[in-house]
């Protein structure tokens, strides 16, 4: 038994090692690139946690401790993250002050645990009910707020795809491994608190399977370009190679106008063309500043207003030319439209019809 908690404890501080030093370099590197920040944060959540199984195996400190309470509040942070993650890296959508809603439930718990101590009352201190709420409550909260953006996280993956980053598979493996990983401790804690206890050991080292594959798949990671914004993929090939796929591309989207089709992935392009999909993603972004899906989408909203200057527009909404015009859904159809032209759809629509009656 000694010989396994030697091995968890030089893993776990490896893994908080490890976690630290990536999260510093994406600190530096995400001046110009709010993906970077946002894995960072992931990183520096994971290294407390990390670190608190550190320390209650190594019984540094008592496993009720100060420290625990904070580590249980950054639990709450880890599902809101990752939808941020999920949602920057696919849209592109920058931080705004409506993402604070999604960490209420960290907001809540931080100064509660904190201030009251809830990891470390006893009975003493007549909070013994708020204690044995906290301890019976608090690990199915956390696995339901886990459950929802998780879900999300995985439905958003499965449903929409991320269609700009030519070595994906990096965060697909990400949010599907995490995902498992916590289904994994979901069930054991089920089992530990409806079947027979289950030795804290293990319990300890499900969290050092969930941090160090975590850790494993951000190093991989670090081949995406999109976390290199000054860095171009594209360094190794020819301008005659650069020219030639740009060309084919061209043809396409401006030829075939490939775009129409409402479930294009970036691997749709790559085979028809016949090269890798980062070659794609770095010549869009180094040609256009935009990632596949700012691309794609700018082809699609300038087909729906091609569209709404033929006579045949009046005999449809404009959620309808956005269907043919490739958008899958309309928040997607609303979002593109406003950030390419600075109206909503419906603006743009009385905007077109009054130049015309003009």
């Amino acid at each position: 038994m000694q010989i396994v908690i030697t091995i968890t404890l030089l893993l776990n501080f490896i893994g908080v090692v490890q976690a630290l030093m990536l999260a510093l370099v994406l600190f530096f590197r995400g001046a110009k690139n709010q993906l970077n920040f946002i894995i960072g944060f992931v990183l520096v959540v994971l290294a407390v946690i990390m670190t608190n199984t550190l320390l209650s195996v190594s019984r540094i400190v008592h496993e009720n401790s100060f420290f625990q309470d904070i580590a249980n509040s950054v639990l709450f942070l880890i599902g809101p993250l990752f939808y941020i993650l999920v949602n920057n890296y696919n849209t592109g959508e920058r931080w705004r002050t409506k993402h604070l809603y999604h960490f209420i439930p960290f907001i809540i718990y931080l100064p509660l645990s904190t201030f009251f101590g809830l990891s470390s009352l006893n009975a003493q201190d007549g909070l013994l009910f708020l204690q044995a709420t906290n301890a019976i409550m608090m690990p199915w909260l956390w696995n339901v707020h886990m459950l929802i953006y998780l879900g999300y996280s995985c439905f958003f993956i499965r449903d929409q795809g991320i269609n700009h980053a030519g070595d994906f598979n990096w965060i697909r493996g990400l949010v599907f491994g995490i995902a498992a990983i916590w289904l994994l401790n979901f069930l054991l804690t089920i089992v530990s608190r409806f079947v027979f206890p289950i030795p804290h050991e293990i319990m300890h080292n499900v969290t050092l399977l969930f941090t160090i594959v975590i850790v494993s798949i951000f190093f991989k990671s670090f081949n995406d370009p999109l976390l290199h914004p000054n860095r171009s993929s594209t360094s190794g090939l020819s301008e005659k190679e650069k020219v030639t796929w740009l060309t084919k591309m061209k043809d396409l989207f401006e030829g075939e106008k490939i775009y129409l089709n409402q479930d294009l992935r970036l691997s749709n392009i790559s085979t028809k063309i016949g090269t890798n999909e980062r070659v794609i993603s770095a010549i869009i972004k180094d040609e256009y500043g935009q990632n596949f899906n700012e691309y794609l989408n700018r082809h699609r909203v300038n087909e729906v207003i091609r569209r709404l200057d033929t006579p045949d527009s009046l005999s449809y909404t404009i959620m309808a030319l956005a269907n043919e015009s490739g958008f899958k859904s309309n928040s997607a159809f609303y979002k593109a439209f406003k950030q390419q032209t600075g109206l909503t759809p419906k603006a743009f629509m009385e905007q077109h019809i009054l130049s015309e009656n003009r």
